[in-house]
């Protein structure tokens, strides 16, 4: 069945009659449905503002929510939470159905806590106290509990070293401090054909020789008080030498001018040690 509009602007728009109305959206709490109509007659441009869709709110039985939390249809005025604990009344009137924490509990991570409960923090599964201050494992950081927020700040201060020194964490990984570079000569091994002048050993040969730092080196222009006086440095160098402690024999094969090739014994030293000295 249909029916004329009563507007003289409209006369030639016809539309159907409204259908029932749709099955509420919801399974539970407040949702809403719908019913339509249609133009039966007439262009869609001569129906003007005619509304075709109607929405109406529906409520169905209250939904059943985990304890400890409750059914609220006006769950905007009961859902506290730790951060914000106050109730605004406002929100009497609108109607947001959810499941909330009851009106003396707070929710906190996703749980219904009691106040008291909102200013502890949880680290790693333990509880600290409101106020609490502690230190991180394996960290340089001060911790402390600040209503119910972990709140950090570093302590460490990496210092400014000079050219030539180095941080160092002897005195453990939060108190860096400077020291200078540690010298690296060391006593190496290092296996070659030695070859000397018109000479060649006959062999590989395998000898220790020393290689490194020895730390900073400097030379500074040297004040004087006459312009007649020779420019000079002060010179601050430090060298990576080797101690001998005896020779070991080389075989060598010599070519000699006349080109007759002879075989002779040469020594080489063999080192010990090694150690820092200021250069000569």
């Amino acid at each position: 069945m249909s029916f004329l509009t009563n507007h003289p602007l409209l006369s030639d728009c016809k539309v159907s009659e409204w259908t029932n109305w749709t099955p509420c959206n919801v399974l539970c709490g407040i949702g809403t449905q719908i019913r339509e109509r249609v133009i039966t007659a007439g262009e869609p441009g001569i129906c003007g503002d005619l509304d075709f869709v109607e929405e109406q709110i529906c409520f169905r039985s209250d939904c059943t929510c985990e304890p400890p939390q409750v059914w609220k249809n006006d769950s905007l005025c009961h859902s506290q939470t730790c951060e914000d604990m106050l109730i605004d009344a406002s929100c009497s009137d609108q109607l947001l159905p959810a499941c909330v924490c009851p009106e003396d509990m707070y929710l906190k991570d996703g749980e219904c806590v009691v106040i008291a409960d909102c200013y502890t923090c949880v680290v790693d599964g333990d509880v600290k106290k409101s106020g609490e201050i502690w230190s991180p494992t394996g960290t340089c950081d001060v911790c402390q509990c600040v209503m119910g927020e972990v709140q950090c700040e570093r302590v460490m201060e990496e210092p400014v070293c000079e050219e030539g020194e180095e941080i160092t964490y002897d005195d453990g990984p939060c108190c860096p401090r400077c020291q200078p570079i540690p010298p690296t000569c060391q006593l190496r091994n290092k296996t070659e054909t030695i070859n000397y002048e018109n000479c060649r050993s006959t062999s590989e040969l395998t000898y220790s020789y020393c290689a490194g730092s020895c730390g900073e080196s400097k030379s500074k222009p040297h004040l004087t008080l006459s312009n007649g006086d020779p420019p000079s440095t002060d010179n601050e160098c430090s060298c990576c030498q080797g101690i001998p402690g005896g020779n070991q024999e080389v075989e060598m094969r010599c070519e000699n001018a006349d080109g007759t090739v002879e075989t002779v014994v040469a020594f080489m030293p063999t080192l010990t040690a090694c150690l820092c000295d200021m250069c000569g």
